[in-house]
């Protein structure tokens, strides 16, 4: 949970959370989309307002089985630059490391 203290977290609410994002810096920490709203367009929002806080390139891990989230970030303009392993509880996780370049829209 060190992770969210140093971390600006943006969350989407309809009077319960629907869904957040933990940002660092550039690197993006963690998303999390309610199962029951996912695919409607909740995950691009708080990525889009991940990005709008940064302006710059963004890394971010996607646990290796989650495919989904994988094409999401592909989608996104994200593409993997190589694998970590972590542990979480007792279990080894791998990841998959992805980077993406971003330019803030003029405004």
């Amino acid at each position: 949970m060190t992770a969210f203290g140093e971390s600006t977290v943006l969350v989407l609410d309809d009077k319960e959370v629907l869904g957040f994002v933990a940002l660092y810096s550039n690197q993006l920490r963690a998303v999390f989309v309610r199962r029951d709203v996912r695919g409607k367009g909740m995950g691009q929002a708080l990525l889009d307002a991940a990005r709008s806080q940064t302006g710059r390139e963004m890394i971010l891990n996607v646990a290796k089985p989650n495919i989904r989230a994988q094409r999401f970030c592909t989608r996104n303009g994200f593409r993997a630059v190589g694998e970590v392993a972590r542990m979480y509880r007792s279990t080894e996780i791998k990841y998959i490391q992805m980077r993406s370049s971003y330019a803030s829209p003029e405004c």
